[in-house]
C-alpha cells in the first residue's frame, strides 16, 4: 500500500519523486544525484506538510546533499513548508550548523525570514541554545537582533527564559543594539530570569544596567 503522505504527482513519475525525497531525508548523496537529473519537478514537496527534498536536507542536517542541491539552480532554497518555515529556519531549529553556515554563505534565504508565529531563525536559534548557530546569524550584515514573534516575545528574551545564558550573553556583545528595554505581559527579561531563577542571566544583565 502507498503512503497517503504522497499523493500522485501530477508533474510525473510519483515513486521517481518519493524516492528522491526520501533521499535527500536520509542523506543519500548518490542517489540523489541520480534522481535529481531526471525527476520531472525537483521542488516537489509532500501534500501534508509541503516539505520539498531540498528542505528535508536542510531539517536532517544532510549537509552535502544540501551543498549539491544547492548548486543546481532549479532548486528552491527559499520555499517554506505549509508552516512558512524556510529551509534557513528548520536548520536553525534543529540545530544543523553545518547546514545553516552554508545556507548563509549561499545568501538567498534571509536571515529575518519568519514562520507561521513570528519566529525567526535567530529567535528559534536562541530558543533551543544553539550557540554555534546564533553566532553565525549575529555575523549577518541584514539580521535583526530585536526581531519578535508576533506575540512580541524578542530574542533576547525567549533566551533569558529559557536559561540559554551563552546565547544571552552572545546577543549582549553584539554590536547590533540589542533592546534590554523589551517586556513580555508587563515583565522585563530580569523579572522573568528572576521568576524562573535563572540566576546567571540575573547577573548577566545586572552587570549591563
Amino acid at each position: 500500500m502507498k503512503s497517503l503522505l504522497f499523493s500522485r504527482n501530477p508533474f510525473g513519475d510519483e515513486s521517481l519523486q518519493r524516492e528522491l525525497w526520501e533521499a535527500a531525508t536520509k542523506g543519500d548523496l548518490e542517489t540523489v544525484k541520480r534522481l535529481s537529473r531526471i525527476v520531472p519537478d525537483i521542488n516537489w514537496a509532500d501534500p501534508e506538510y509541503r516539505r520539498t527534498c531540498f528542505f528535508r536536507a536542510c531539517g536532517h542536517g544532510k549537509s552535502e546533499v544540501v551543498k549539491f542541491l544547492l548548486a543546481n539552480p532549479k532548486v528552491n532554497v527559499c520555499q517554506p513548508n505549509s508552516e512558512n518555515c524556510s529551509p534557513l529556519f528548520i536548520a536553525a531549529q534543529e540545530g544543523n550548523t553545518a547546514v545553516v553556515e552554508l545556507l548563509l554563505k549561499d545568501g538567498r534565504c534571509k536571515a529575518n525570514e519568519q514562520e507561521i508565529q513570528g519566529s525567526t531563525p535567530l529567535f528559534i536559534a536562541c530558543q533551543n541554545g544553539h550557540v554555534d548557530i546564533v553566532k553565525l546569524l549575529l555575523e549577518e550584515p541584514t539580521v535583526d537582533i530585536n526581531m519578535a514573534r508576533k506575540d512580541h516575545v524578542a530574542p533576547i528574551f525567549m533566551a533569558a527564559c529559557n536559561g540559554q545564558t551563552k546565547c544571552v550573553q552572545l546577543l549582549l556583545a553584539s554590536d547590533k543594539g540589542v533592546d534590554l528595554n523589551v517586556t513580555w505581559s508587563q515583565k522585563s527579561i530580569r523579572d522573568i530570569s528572576v521568576q524562573e531563577g535563572r540566576d546567571d542571566i540575573v547577573k548577566v544583565i545586572l552587570n549591563l544596567i
